[in-house]
């Protein structure tokens, strides 16, 4: 069954995003903003969006803040 949307500890999680895969990214990116830093309302987002033939693989993906997000998602 899968929970897409669902949120934990203040981040959303993406039930597309493998556990492994969002485990190895907020790592990485030290469960803060990729951008700002802050560590409130962390989303995963794609940097080549899955409607574009981006996968949910670890080089596609950052942690951001959900004001980062919106911005980025604007541009």
């Amino acid at each position: 069954m899968t929970r897409k949307g669902m949120i934990l500890n203040r981040q959303v999680m993406d039930a597309e995003i493998p556990a492994v895969v969002r485990l190895a990214v907020l790592q990485r990116d030290e469960a803060q903003c990729s951008e700002c830093g802050t560590t409130n309302t962390l989303r995963f987002q794609h940097i080549i969006p899955p409607d574009q033939g981006g996968a949910a693989v670890l080089k596609n993906l950052q942690v951001l803040c959900a004001t980062c997000a919106a911005r980025v998602a604007a541009q």
